[in-house]
């Protein structure tokens, strides 16, 4: 079917399974190590006593060691208004690494509490949208640039799409995220900032995995090029080959025009007949008019091509 066969199906599985793949195991990385991370805020909030210092059970309203009523965070929290609007520390707080150059950006999006696209350029989303985006934790963009990545002469014009509104990509999603965060109902304080630092920051798997993708992706188009690139060029020999058995044919019978009772003894008797030998053919020749055998071989191909007296091309699999 279409004139693929197992192998390059295997092959082309293989190649579009592996950016998929790589996108559940981030993903998959990436939420275990926010759980982690959440699991060890929630063991750390209120597992001390603050007035004599002492551990305490999870859920407890007074020390067990000196008797101290304990703060209950959530019921002072409760109830409380929570404003929507995301202040810089907010952004900072989601962005986390070079937080100061994408603010500088993010501040053109929005003038006088518009948003608006404005043309700014990311050199990381124009050379690699793809692993730019699983490193922001864009993962639907990611998904979408791998897919349109595939349509031929797409790549070049997605890249520059993509290098000029990289910046307001990102800018959305995080203004959307933090919105979601800061309007979610009952959510303390402690819980929005787990929230901005878990679902923000950077996935740090991109930077291991990224190389390792990149690895296994050249080393697969190396083994199907490398073949291939063989293959070509042993049917280049072998057309070669050919060419010159069916030359050798050509100048015998002009030979046999002025000599018609003469004999070819070897390809230099041709060579005032137009047949100019190639350095890297071996050409033989020998015969009457009547009886003629020409076979040439390249040293490249593993066929001989042999022409009789009627012009007739046959080959033969073999030194």
């Amino acid at each position: 079917m279409f004139g693929i066969g197992l192998p390059e199906l295997i092959v082309m599985t293989v190649v579009l399974g592996i950016p998929l793949g790589i996108i559940i195991l981030i993903i998959f990385i990436s939420n275990s190590r926010s759980k982690r991370r959440l699991k060890q805020l929630k063991e750390v909030i209120m597992s001390y006593c603050t007035k004599c210092g002492k551990e305490i059970a999870e859920g407890s309203s007074f020390c067990r060691n000196c008797g101290e009523k304990l703060p209950n965070v959530q019921s002072d929290i409760q109830g409380a208004p929570v404003s929507s609007a995301i202040t810089e520390q907010d952004y900072t707080s989601f962005i986390g690494g070079n937080a100061d150059k994408y603010l500088t950006k993010f501040k053109k999006f929005n003038i006088d509490g518009t948003d608006s696209f404005s043309a700014t350029w990311h050199w990381p989303a124009f050379f690699v949208p793809f692993f730019w985006m699983l490193y922001r934790k864009l993962y639907l963009w990611a998904l979408l640039v791998f897919v349109l990545s595939i349509i031929p002469l797409v790549t070049f014009p997605l890249m520059i799409f993509f290098g000029i509104t990289g910046n307001y990509i990102y800018y959305k999603h995080t203004k959307k995220k933090l919105l979601q965060i800061k309007l979610a109902p009952s959510s303390s304080d402690i819980q929005r900032a787990v929230n901005i630092a878990h679902q923000g920051g950077v996935n740090n798997a991109v930077v291991i995995v990224a190389p390792i993708l990149l690895i296994a992706v050249v080393g697969i188009l190396a083994a199907i090029a490398i073949p291939q690139f063989n293959a070509m060029k042993t049917r280049g020999y072998c057309i070669s080959a050919k060419s010159e058995s069916q030359n050798a044919y050509t100048a015998s019978q002009a030979y046999f025009l002025d000599h018609p009772k003469g004999e070819i003894n070897n390809v230099d008797d041709l060579k005032d007949h137009g047949f100019q030998k190639s350095d890297k053919v071996l050409v033989h020749v020998q015969g009457t008019v009547n009886s003629l055998l020409i076979s040439a071989k390249h040293p490249g191909c593993d066929k001989t091509y042999f022409s009789d007296q009627t012009g007739n091309v046959k080959e033969e699999v073999g030194p």
